[in-house]
């Protein structure tokens, strides 16, 4: 489809993906973005550049260069200065793969965690989740459609999951391996569902207790005697039917 946008539809596309080589940036491990988020975007960039027409494409120095320039943590100047210009690191994967290596170094605990976390996602069967997979934790733990939850990539599916057993749902119990709507609504807690059935009974009690009072209220007391009907209006008093007596 490209192929017929013409050479201006490439040169706009190309400056789009420049542009993001350039403004990303990396200054160390943070909770909401991390070395290999930054190296990611690098390389999708890469991908979509090679795969526009008419692209002469970016060749492994200039890609380096453009990833070299915007890491901006002390911690890793030393593995820079050991990369730059190095022949035994020629491409932009072996750049990236000697300094995650540094960085795992750096914070192994984070790794580590992020590893074990992925493997001992289990589901309701006890089966493990994507095994293959690295959960991606930057992702956001929110209600998804299906057909937001389909266009996820498997590294945050894991990492939806992830965050949701961490929370009390267990994995596996509805639609996308993550709850219902594509695996993004919890199911009720115990506590909540406690506290929910003493709330029911309560009220089944209450409404007990109302059809008794209903009940006694129409009944009458059988120690009260009957209610003598009164001869006010009775045909024996009615003086037009009292016969007269004969002189």
């Amino acid at each position: 489809m490209d192929a017929f946008l013409g050479p201006q539809h490439t040169q706009n596309q190309a400056a789009i993906y420049e542009a993001k080589l350039q403004q990303s940036r990396y200054d160390g491990e943070s909770r909401n973005f991390s070395f290999q988020k930054y190296a990611d975007i690098h390389k999708s960039a890469h991908e979509h550049l090679d795969a526009l027409p008419e692209y002469k494409g970016m060749d492994e120095g200039t890609k380096i260069r453009h990833c070299l320039n915007n890491i901006h943590s002390d911690k890793l100047k030393t593995v820079i200065e050991l990369v730059r210009g190095n022949p035994s690191y020629p491409t932009f994967d072996s750049v990236v793969r000697r300094i995650k290596d540094s960085v795992v170094v750096e914070q192994p605990t984070k790794y580590v965690s992020r590893k074990v976390s992925a493997v001992s996602l289990t589901d309701s069967r006890g089966e493990e989740i994507m095994p293959n997979v690295e959960a991606d934790m930057n992702v956001e733990d929110k209600y998804y459609t299906g057909k937001e939850w389909h266009q996820l990539s498997a590294a945050k599916k894991k990492g939806v999951m992830h965050k949701r057993k961490q929370r009390g749902h267990h994995p596996g119990k509805g639609k996308g391996g993550g709850g219902g709507g594509g695996g993004s609504k919890s199911q009720p807690s115990k506590s909540s569902l406690k506290k929910m059935r003493k709330t029911v009974s309560k009220l089944q009690r209450k409404v007990a207790s109302l059809n008794l009072d209903s009940d006694s209220s129409g009944e009458e007391d059988e120690d009260e005697p009957p209610k003598k009907k009164s001869k006010k209006g009775s045909n024996r008093t009615n003086p037009a039917l009292t016969p007269r007596k004969r002189d």
